[in-house]
């Protein structure tokens, strides 16, 4: 469900670099991306690497070119751009939960050591398939069915977080944005005089990214997992 939200916190703005680095990605068009410089605070030492810091899309429907140098900004409420005619969207909570458990080390199953091997190597797998949880999350990819997405062994986590079962995915998908994890929205958007040249300013895909502290913007805002709206995304049957 595309959605805006009035009171989306902008922190900061900066260049950043996005990369792939080899055994981290599958070479499948998602993720893991690497990100420098680092923005946000929290991240395990698996997580960090050639000076930047892992992580995935929220957008399947959205284009970028790597690597390549992009002006970022993060919203702490997770609202990213979409890309498609101007729309935005409100991170789901589930995405925003899984990439917290990525982000911090300890994320069940996934398989952080494993990196020998290039786009075969266990963590690139893994990587795949939680970049598919994500996109299933935010609503941009199915298996087919909600009884189906649980198969994906990440989906299955972020619903047993929120109760398991259908009932828990479906509540993983709704888009709260941080819900009180601790992660944003990293909007990327092209620099002018791009190799590709995309008229500057249009936006690239959106990342997930911990915010720079840890989430402190949030609640000095009054804004916690119990006060943020909930607002449901269009679930299949």
């Amino acid at each position: 469900m595309v959605m805006s939200l009035a009171a989306a916190t902008q922190v900061g703005a900066l260049t950043v670099h996005v990369s792939e680095i080899s055994g981290y990605n599958a070479g499948q068009g998602g993720g893991e991306f690497n990100v420098t410089p680092i923005t946000g605070v929290g991240y395990a030492p698996s997580v960090l690497v050639g000076g930047g810091f892992e992580t995935f899309c929220l957008s399947r429907d959205t284009g970028i070119t790597i690597p390549g140098d992009y002006n970022a900004t993060v919203n702490a409420n997770g609202v990213y751009d979409n890309g498609i005619n101007g729309a935005v969207r409100t991170m789901s909570l589930g995405s925003a939960y899984l990439y917290q458990q990525f982000a911090t080390g300890v994320l069940a199953g996934y398989r952080y050591g494993q990196t020998g091997g290039g786009t075969a190597s266990g963590r690139a797998t893994d990587a795949y398939n939680l970049q598919l949880a994500i996109w299933t999350l935010e609503g941009d990819y199915s298996y087919g069915s909600l009884a189906a997405d649980l198969a994906n062994a990440f989906i299955n986590t972020a619903a047993n977080f929120f109760g398991g079962g259908i009932a828990g995915l479906q509540a993983a998908m709704l888009a709260n944005g941080a819900g009180g994890f601790g992660v944003g929205a990293l909007n990327l958007r092209y620099i002018a005089g791009n190799p590709n040249g995309v008229p500057p300013n249009t936006p690239a895909q959106p990342l997930l990214t911990l915010l720079p502290d840890g989430g402190t913007t949030l609640m000095l805002m009054g804004i916690g997992f119990s006060s943020l709206a909930l607002v449901s995304r269009k679930f299949r049957a």
